[in-house]
């Protein structure tokens, strides 16, 4: 039987709407909470502890993808339970109730775009199309999401529960339609530990620099929505700030791979780190209206979309062949334990430090990442399938 050939349509549509819905979760998703009566340091324990939680299940998760009989499988299944969480949410307003929700949301939305970048890597060299591309395609979801999602929640925050699960549900109808994509491990028969990809100099350094760079982002994530509130905008407003960030990205994103192979890893990693720096300054330094705020936007888009595509383009080559899903996972987990602490961290701190001054801290983070980079990094960036040779302890 001929094997399926996959379509570039499919993977482009499964981005739009994965990334769709991470811009109504971005968003409003604390203003929810904060509707609710949560404070600072309860919205930080819900944007982080389900995190942590999830966090541990990521080389799980990466395991059993490098050893399923189907990736696709297992992305419906994370996706499925996205859907169900977000849908059942509302039903009640304590704490524990959200939180329980939150873990089992945080778990399945973590591992879902780990999941989904290995496949995507898989199957994209037969198509016509590469990575930068599909990721482009979520980055328009996500700005006109931004602005849908503002618009639907002027008759109320919670308008945004039904329209994140109706999405996903098109999400699920779509990775229906790639071809089955198995795991390495199980073809071959073979385990590879994922210390075999901590071994190389080069991914030790994406993991540390990487952190430092996702703490000060966690924070934006669960806080800018509530400081932008705080200096007068109102949710429409937010959902049109949202959207720039996301516009800038968009023609980086099609000429990213272009890029990348150009001038280097290390190189556009730095120059993405050195522009946040002056994002994170510039918006706890000197950011006195919701204009200036909405005027920084694009910094965020381009920064953050340049560092994160060099983190899994750079892992996708690195790791063998039994090692793709694992790979991705390590990615989100080192970046995911940052971002659950700029929530967490935050949300304590914003409890006794205006915003603006946590956010000025999260520039000498990320300037510590590119002291990192320019550090530690290898001169020589060996990329190629790096574990494949390595001795397995």
């Amino acid at each position: 039987m001929r094997a399926r050939q996959p379509r570039a349509g499919i993977f482009l549509g499964s981005y739009f709407a994965y990334y769709s819905t991470t811009a109504i979760y971005i968003s409003f998703m604390t203003l929810y909470f904060k509707s609710l009566g949560y404070d600072g340091a309860e919205i930080g324990f819900l944007t982080s502890f389900p995190h942590l939680l999830a966090l541990i299940t990521q080389p799980i998760w990466g395991a059993i993808g490098d050893r399923a009989k189907s990736k696709n499988r297992i992305l419906i299944v994370l996706a499925l339970g996205i859907m169900i969480s977000i849908a059942i949410m509302p039903l009640s307003k304590s704490i524990l109730w959200v939180a329980v929700i939150m873990v089992v949301y945080m778990i399945a939305r973590s591992n879902t775009s780990t999941m989904l970048d290995t496949i995507t890597f898989e199957m994209l060299p037969k198509t016509k199309i590469n990575y930068g591309w599909a990721r482009a395609t979520g980055s328009i979801g996500f700005a006109i999401m931004s602005v849908v999602a503002g618009q639907a929640t002027k008759g109320g925050i919670s308008n945004m529960f039904p329209l994140y699960v109706g999405i996903m549900a098109v999400f699920v109808v779509l990775v229906l339609f790639i071809p089955r994509v198995e795991g390495h491990q199980r073809r071959e028969k073979k385990k590879v530990k994922v210390s075999v990809l901590l071994k190389n100099p080069a991914v030790r350094t994406l993991c540390i620099s990487g952190f430092l760079y996702m703490v000060p982002t966690g924070f934006f994530h669960s806080f800018f929505s509530i400081y932008f509130t705080e200096l007068g905008g109102t949710n429409n407003m937010l959902g049109w700030a949202m959207c720039l960030a996301p516009l800038a990205e968009i023609p980086f994103l099609f000429l990213a791979q272009r890029i990348y192979n150009k001038v280097g890893a290390k190189n556009l990693m730095v120059m993405a780190a050195g522009m946040m720096t002056l994002r994170w300054l510039l918006l706890g330094l000197a950011c006195p209206n919701t204009t200036a705020a909405i005027i920084m936007q694009p910094l965020q888009g381009i920064g953050d979309t340049a560092y994160t595509f060099v983190l899994v383009s750079y892992m996708n080559e690195a790791a063998p062949l039994e090692l793709k899903a694992s790979g991705q996972a390590l990615v989100g987990l080192s970046t995911g334990i940052a971002t659950m602490s700029g929530s967490f961290l935050g949300g304590i701190f914003s409890d006794f430090l205006p915003l603006a001054t946590i956010f000025a801290m999260g520039g000498l983070l990320t300037a510590l990442a590119v002291v990192a980079l320019v550090v530690l990094f290898p001169k020589r960036e060996p990329r190629k399938q790096i574990g494949l040779n390595m001795p397995q302890n």
